[in-house]
Parts: C-alpha cells; sequence; structure tokens
C-alpha cells in the first residue's frame, strides 16, 4: 500500500485502480484539473464572463459556459466556441451586469412613488436602444433596453409596468 506523496496527507493513493502511483484521488484530481496540488478556486470579480467583448453570466475560472468550454477542450478560451457569443449583450445577460454593478434595485427607492423598488427600470431615453423579442406568458412582447446602464432607474413592480406601458 502507497501513500499520497502530497505534503500532510495520508491517505492511500489510487495505485490499485491503476490512475495513480503517487497521489490520492483529492490530490490526483487536483493535477488534473489544476497542474497543481493547491485547491484553486476562482471566483469573477463581475459575476460576468471576463474575456473582453462577453457579457454572459461566469461559469469557472472567471468565464462564460462557451468560453470556458473552449478552454478546457482547446486550452485558449478564444478557439472554436460552441456558439457565437453576441456582440450586443441579451436582455437577461444585460440586467445581470445591472444587478452586479448598481446592487440589487431593491436596496433603492422607487424614482415614481418613493416606495422601496424591486426592479430595474429602463427610461427609454437612449437614441441607441435595442429591442429583444421574447417569449412571455404564451405571448411575443418586445423589450426595449440600452447597453449603457445609465439608463436604468429603479422602480417598483406597480411603477415599473405603468412606466412601461405608458412608453
Amino acid at each position: 500500500m502507497r501513500i499520497c506523496k502530497a505534503d500532510d496527507c495520508d491517505t492511500k493513493t489510487l495505485a490499485a485502480s491503476g490512475y495513480s502511483k503517487d497521489h490520492c484521488a483529492k490530490h490526483y484530481m487536483r493535477l488534473k484539473r489544476n497542474g497543481t496540488l493547491e485547491l484553486h478556486t476562482y471566483q469573477s470579480k463581475t459575476g460576468l464572463c471576463e474575456i473582453e467583448g462577453c457579457f454572459e453570466k461566469h461559469k469557472s475560472k472567471g468565464m462564460c459556459a462557451n468560453h470556458y468550454h473552449s478552454y478546457h477542450h482547446h486550452g485558449d478560451p478564444l478557439k472554436a466556441p460552441r456558439r457565437p457569443v453576441p456582440e450586443i449583450p441579451t436582455y437577461r445577460a444585460l440586467h445581470q451586469r445591472l444587478t452586479t454593478q448598481k446592487g440589487k434595485a431593491s436596496d433603492l427607492d422607487c424614482v415614481d412613488c418613493g416606495g422601496q423598488a424591486q426592479e430595474w427600470s429602463y427610461n427609454h431615453k437612449d437614441p441607441n436602444e435595442f429591442i429583444q423579442t421574447k417569449l412571455w406568458n404564451e405571448n411575443t412582447i418586445e423589450c426595449a433596453y440600452s447597453i449603457d446602464l445609465d439608463y436604468y432607474e429603479p422602480r417598483c413592480k406597480s411603477d415599473h409596468i405603468s412606466f412601461d406601458r405608458a412608453a
């Protein structure tokens, strides 16, 4: 019986299973995943992919699922993405970025009634706004949004609905 060669580890190696003669399962997987015996954890600072021009949600090692897949399988996050990364962030990705960078709307007061806000609301003042078609409650609706976060204001749900209907 062999003991793991990692410092301060007295666990049996995986020699009997044919995987590793020198390391236990935990240290074998760390070597395989990270190339080191050290525990490696990484958290994106913004919660979004750190690849320039990508606004998708962070999955692992600072990258979205597409870039991480390319990194994991090809060694390069920019090589052969499974699907093209949109040049313009989607409505959902933009709202995730809004919450990450401006905080929760519920921590602020509604700009219309002064009560507690619940959602970020686009004020429809951006001359370069985008439109995304969405399926909502079995109906197709068009959502206007801006990629400039300065065009968003905190609103309660009822004022948000009233404001969007009037726009």
